[in-house]
């Protein structure tokens, strides 16, 4: 008996035949074809499944074109403000909320209403505009209500919103208080202007000048509601007060007294004796005022120059 193996390109080995017909002639070797069956069906299979991979790929693009292409659509959109929303005339359509905050803030400027306050303060006057103040603006609070309304389906198109700038309280303390130190005037006592030690009228007196402070409370409580009044022009008449002068020209009057006074005999050279008289003549009628400090030489200059009336 004969026995024969052929080789299998499936299973990589030899396959006993033995006791068996072949397809081939006694004693020779024959090819089985099973592993080729399989190799058939596993190709089969892997094409039908890119048939089905193809088809998937089809359907969802085909799907994207439906929806226009684009697979974001499904994601939350973020919220912008609708076309014609306008505040204080400014556009601030498509803008999202924290864009429209940051634009109404570069321009911010634009929302500060002009004034002219002519505040009179006694005789004086002193004008004030819209640049002596610092502002606060409500911006964020009516970006808040414009979204809140559109989120609500309220029609905003045509709607009249406005950012208000208001000065602040520091701003308007400050002023007041600038205005007030500016326009305070110390009092004037009266004085003694001239000395004329050999008249019968010897002293020429300077009458007193009250002087005037500014109430800054009053000031400031009139700025805020000039303000508040929405009037682009106004009068504030400044509270003042009358600060009286602690000497007055019959205090003086009445108080003059001499004080000393004193003479004597020289027995100089002639020469002497009219630098002497030279000296007194300058400091006669000099007037010292309270904490002024009096110098001889300064009042009567140098002794030693014959230009000033001495002699040598």
């Amino acid at each position: 008996m004969e026995y024969g193996r052929y080789y299998s390109a499936a299973a990589d080995d030899y396959v006993d035949i033995s006791g068996g017909s072949s397809n081939g002639s006694s004693g020779s070797y024959g090819y089985n074809d099973n592993g080729g069956n399989r190799n058939k069906i596993i190709i089969i299979v892997s094409a039908a499944a890119a048939v089905v991979i193809a088809a998937a790929v089809i359907i969802f693009c085909v799907a994207l074109m439906n929806n226009g292409g684009d697979s974001s659509d499904s994601a939350p959109k973020e919220f912008v403000f609708a076309e014609n929303t306008k505040v204080s005339g400014l556009d601030i359509s498509g803008k999202t909320p924290a864009q429209a905050k940051t634009y109404l803030e570069q321009n911010k400027k634009s929302f500060i209403k002009p004034v002219k306050f002519t505040v009179k303060i006694g005789d004086e006057t002193e004008v004030l505009t819209q640049n002596d103040f610092e502002y606060e603006y409500n911006i964020n609070e009516v970006v808040s209500q414009i979204e809140a309304d559109e989120k609500a389906e309220k029609s905003t198109a045509d709607a009249k919103y406005e950012v208000k700038a208001t000065p602040t309280e520091k701003s308007i303390t400050d002023k007041s208080a600038a205005v007030c130190k500016e326009h305070y005037s110390d009092p004037k006592n009266a004085y003694v202007s001239e000395f004329h030690p050999y008249s019968d009228n010897r002293f020429d007196i300077e009458e007193a000048k009250n002087g005037i402070s500014v109430d800054k409370d009053d000031l400031k409580k009139q700025i805020d509601t000039a303000f508040k009044s929405g009037k682009s022009e106004q009068t504030i008449k400044a509270l003042t007060e009358e600060v009286s002068a602690e000497v007055t020209a019959d205090f003086l009057k009445k108080n003059i007294v001499k004080l000393s006074s004193y003479e004597t005999y020289s027995t100089n050279t002639e020469n002497a004796t009219s630098n002497m008289r030279v000296a007194l003549a300058a400091c006669n009628g000099s007037i010292i005022d309270p904490e002024e400090i009096w110098s001889f030489n300064d009042c009567t200059g140098d002794s030693n120059l014959a230009s000033n009336g001495y002699h040598l």
